[in-house]
């Protein structure tokens, strides 16, 4: 099914930044509003499951949790210690991930239920890393302090402090990624409050209408 002539077009906007940035919190203002969202992270379990024998034949039977699934925080606790073997797993998912957002933002696009979302949200991380960038109409970048990105982490996870300083450390290019996007990127500041943050918001929404 495809969209009636006439039809205004459907955005997809991508929400990209930093481990703590608030990515989902941007991304949860927006679903608030009626959109709909392609959670990246989420789709990276399912690829995890998808390329299961792939992973194993990589990593050895190490990684392995009950039920003999790929267990994410141990494989994690792997690939963000050492590049190389982050750069082995992101060749064996990315791809596959990548081609399963693609379906859904086509399928998004092409869809003529006039009943559907206001807008399709694409929240990750390596939005940029992962050309995702290329799906999107217009990209907000949030953004925050490292101090304060380190505070919430620990907050967050369960996880020891040199873990998430690894974690944090691994993502600081990112940002710079944006400069060579083919999609219209917007900062999006989320150091202050969240009065702030929805304020900053509102003001792009009328922008872009």
């Amino acid at each position: 099914m495809t969209v009636p002539e006439g039809s205004p077009p459907r955005k997809v906007v991508g929400v990209a930044g930093k481990c703590c940035a608030g990515k989902d919190v941007v991304t949860q203002w927006l679903l608030d509003r009626g959109w709909s969202e392609i959670n990246v992270d989420a789709i990276g379990h399912e690829a995890l499951a998808a390329r299961h024998t792939e992973i194993v034949a990589a990593f050895g039977p190490d990684i392995l949790g009950d039920g003999l699934t790929v267990d994410r925080r141990k494989l994690g606790q792997r690939v963000f210690a050492d590049r190389d073997d982050r750069h082995r797993l992101e060749a064996i998912v990315h791809p596959w991930m990548r081609q399963r957002v693609a379906e859904i933002v086509t399928e998004f696009r092409n869809s003529g239920d006039t009943t559907a979302a206001a807008g399709l949200v694409i929240n990750a991380a390596l939005l940029f890393y992962m050309k995702m960038d290329h799906l999107c109409d217009v990209v907000l970048l949030v953004r925050a302090p490292l101090r304060e990105r380190l505070r919430r982490a620990l907050r967050r996870d369960d996880l020891p402090l040199g873990q998430i300083v690894r974690r944090l450390w691994s993502q600081r290019r990112l940002n710079t990624q944006a400069y060579r996007s083919p999609a219209e990127t917007i900062t999006v500041d989320n150091g202050q409050s969240l009065e702030a943050l929805y304020r900053r918001l509102s003001e792009i929404e009328a922008f872009h209408g």
